[in-house]
């Protein structure tokens, strides 16, 4: 398998805002690295609006890399995403080296309970690229969280003189139902990567947190 040709995505936070985080996805490592330099290209046309055209070296780019709050790609091969986060200086040029040496790993693909595993949540809220986000989550269950905390979130901005806001389990998945994209990475340890998952994976496991609060309480 060509690791060039691997779905790869990009998270990306300019600064410590959180909602500064967004992702994009690309069908290639070499498509998504050419969108790091559009990225680039598109902020140096922001801060030289009268400028007719754009120049720039290799070390120019790298600067601005380096400024980002947080700059990570994740690869999916054989059926998981492998997640690159270091100095995006040695990912543009290094990636396909480290990348393919990952290939030799032998990958176990037996199921497993992942409550604790580290997730990574993907979320957009229309179809319009601007409205993506992400958050990261040290399990599964906060992932689940998180994403019940978004719909209160929700709720209070569309419901704000209310004191209180109470719903139920079939009007959060119908919300959810609404978003245009909403996706779960969770890490594999026994992989060494991140295995995708949709939105009928996170209903199920956003029941079984409720069922379980429900019986311990």
């Amino acid at each position: 398998m060509k690791v060039k040709m691997a779905h790869t995505i990009l998270l990306v936070q300019a600064t410590q805002k959180p909602e500064t985080r967004t992702y994009s996805d690309y069908e290639s490592v070499n498509d998504c690295m050419e969108g790091i330099c559009k990225i680039f290209e598109e902020h140096l046309k922001k801060v030289n609006p009268d400028r007719p055209s754009i120049t720039y070296d290799i070390s120019q780019l790298f600067d601005f890399m380096d400024q980002l709050h947080d700059l990570s790609c994740l690869v999916f091969i054989v059926g998981v995403f492998l997640g690159v986060v270091c100095s995006w200086c040695k990912v543009v040029w290094d990636t396909m080296k480290l990348l393919g040496s990952c290939l030799n790993i032998k990958l176990d693909f037996a199921l497993f309970v992942v409550f604790k595993a580290h997730s990574i949540l993907l979320v957009q809220a229309t179809g319009k690229p601007e409205t993506r986000t992400y958050s990261d989550y040290e399990s599964v269950n906060e992932c689940m969280e998180g994403i019940c905390k978004i719909y209160e979130e929700h709720l209070k901005r569309n419901n704000d003189t209310c004191p209180s806001i109470t719903y139920d389990i079939t009007q959060l998945f119908s919300f959810l139902d609404q978003l245009a994209d909403l996706s779960c990475l969770v890490f594999d340890k026994s992989l060494g990567s991140y295995k995708p998952h949709n939105k009928d994976w996170v209903k199920e496991n956003i029941y079984v947190m409720l069922r379980m609060q429900a019986s311990s309480s």
